[in-house]
């Protein structure tokens, strides 16, 4: 091993047992700087357990690879594993010879606590990857106990952590705003764009789109509230018949499914609105590709990672005006008032509506901004930011 090789440890637990947000922002993130910089990083990935079964060999070589470790509980730490994650995995960082570890997903171990702060601060770096604080923002959507348990993780994280990482400018504002945290602790490091939204192959999107067999304007999310997917199916009703013969596609699942169910019957939209919740990630790329538009009125994230794959797939975007949504979707986008029924009535109009000269303008201007959500450049600035450490 180089003696100017970084050695990272990264809490992997979301990566290899989560298919969702976290999962996916996990692996990419360690995919990405292994796949640019693995002559410059070692990384040894601390999980309890790996949950899906398709990751049991999740990286790629890592065995033969001899720069990528995977971490698991030992000794009584076996049948503790959640104890092993916030407190046991510590006593291995001396071993592994760690510069810096990384908490990928709003946290880093408790057990922090227990070491001498001089030992703390002199030879091991911490690092926190901060989403978003919605759960703070929008507590009427969290159950208390959710919301008494993350804060709580976020505070302290936030509080022992050198440095913080926000995902948007966003979330940054929000840490200072709600937290009280130092503004020069935090940086603003993007969440990239799977390489899968890097290609455009005009058969696979036909094949993919043919099973539509109409336009369509496209949802890509959880069905969960903030989603404002029940205000969308409204505005989409009042709009369908100056939209031609557009569908409207909601690909996701979650709480509120029955919920869209129930008003595509009362609006009588089944021939025009449909429910997609298995399409796969492969198809994905795709399924944007062929779209009219992607529909994005969610009424506040963290980052909107929709967006930029939407962008990265040379498609037009629609999403709510403030937040983190300009700093995702840029110039390019068409923005409304999500709670305004009528102004997104009218922009589904514009949209189909739009001259191919427009459309054009708009879907390059998109593409030049989503260039820094760059599976490479997100992965330079962090490698950036961990020799800073």
């Amino acid at each position: 091993m180089s003696q100017s090789q970084l050695i990272i440890g990264m809490d992997a637990k979301r990566a290899f047992c989560n298919h969702r947000g976290l999962g996916n922002y996990s692996r990419l993130l360690i995919e990405g700087l292994h796949h640019w910089f693995k002559e410059d990083l070692s990384l040894y990935l601390f999980t309890p357990k790996i949950d899906l079964p398709d990751l049991e060999n999740w990286p790629q070589n890592w065995r033969e690879e001899k720069r990528i470790f995977r971490c698991f509980p030992k000794g009584i730490y076996k049948f503790f594993p959640e104890v092993w994650r916030g407190y046991g995995q510590v006593d291995q960082w001396d071993s592994c010879r760690l510069h810096i570890y990384h908490g990928l997903s709003h946290e880093i171990p408790l057990g922090l606590a227990r070491l001498p702060k001089e030992k703390e601060t002199t030879k091991i770096k911490t690092i926190v990857t901060i989403h978003d604080l919605i759960f703070i923002r929008q507590p009427e959507l969290y159950p208390w106990l959710d919301r008494l348990n993350y804060t709580r993780k976020v505070k302290y994280s936030c509080e022992r952590a050198d440095s913080i990482v926000a995902l948007s400018q966003q979330t940054k504002e929000d840490l200072i705003e709600f937290l009280d945290v130092a503004e020069d602790k935090i940086s603003v490091i993007y969440q990239a764009i799977h390489p899968r939204y890097y290609k455009h192959e005009l058969k696979q999107v036909a094949e993919v789109a043919s099973k539509t067999q109409r336009p369509y304007l496209l949802f890509v999310g959880a069905f969960e509230e903030r989603k404002n997917i029940l205000r969308l199916i409204k505005a989409f009703a009042k709009a369908k018949s100056r939209l031609g013969d557009h569908e409207l596609l909601l690909v996701g699942r979650g709480r509120l499914q029955k919920d869209i169910q129930n008003l595509i019957t009362t609006l009588s939209l089944g021939h025009d609105v449909r429910v997609l919740t298995q399409v796969s990630s492969e198809d994905l790329p795709f399924l944007y590709q062929g779209a009219t538009a992607l529909l994005y009125p969610s009424l506040f994230e963290g980052f909107g990672l929709p967006i930029v794959e939407a962008l990265m797939s040379e498609t037009l975007v629609m999403t709510s005006q403030g937040g983190c949504f300009p700093e995702s979707a840029g110039k390019g986008a068409f923005f409304i008032d999500p709670y305004n029924e009528e102004e997104l009535s009218e922009t589904l109009i514009e949209i189909v509506g739009l001259g191919e000269r427009d459309r054009s303008e708009r879907i390059q201007l998109g593409l030049e901004h989503c260039q820094k959500f760059h599976w490479k450049q997100t992965s330079e600035q962090l490698v950036r930011h961990y020799k800073t450490l």
